[in-house]
């Protein structure tokens, strides 16, 4: 088989589209790999084809996802600790620096009092908006694995067929 120009810009057209099927990627790929003519006439694509063949050549973990999963979340018998721990504190330090002083003070009105309370709560809302939004990012990762893990399963079982 020669190279023929106007077949061969046809399957590039095709390529970059993202219109082509998996053998016409397949001749383009041993076209980038043995011929110099097409590597001169399609340097871009040669050199896309290139990175797909050394991307191709880099071993990742079979455990990464897992890996990385354990890493960024917590146990399940562990999550509500730190969140316990951290609005105890949190609501120590609001009853220990605004609402003990101003009822001890009698120079503080009892307006005051009721605004120092009610930017305390404002405070804590909001540290716990911020905190649910993490737990939900976090839940939404366990349901990501899970259904990876589904996925990996079908796929070896297919394959194994």
């Amino acid at each position: 088989m020669g190279y023929d120009q106007q077949h061969i810009s046809k399957l590039v057209e095709l390529f970059w589209s993202g219109e082509s099927n998996t053998d016409q990627e397949k001749e383009l790929h041993s076209l980038s790999l043995e011929s110099v003519r097409f590597q001169v006439d399609y340097p871009e694509l040669h050199a896309y084809l290139e990175s797909i063949r050394e991307y191709k050549t880099i071993d990742t973990p079979n455990n990464l996802s897992q890996t990385i999963l354990n890493k960024t979340t917590r146990k399940k018998n562990n999550t509500l600790k730190p969140v316990t721990w951290f609005l105890g504190i949190a609501a120590t330090l609001a009853l220990v620096l605004w609402i003990l002083p101003a009822q001890q003070n009698p120079d503080y009105t009892d307006e005051e009092v009721q605004q120092a309370y009610n930017e305390t709560k404002q405070a804590l809302f909001l540290l716990s908006s911020k905190m649910e939004k993490g737990n939900n990012y976090v839940l939404k990762l366990g349901e990501f694995d899970k259904n990876q893990k589904k996925l990996k399963q079908k796929t070896t079982k297919n394959n194994s067929k």
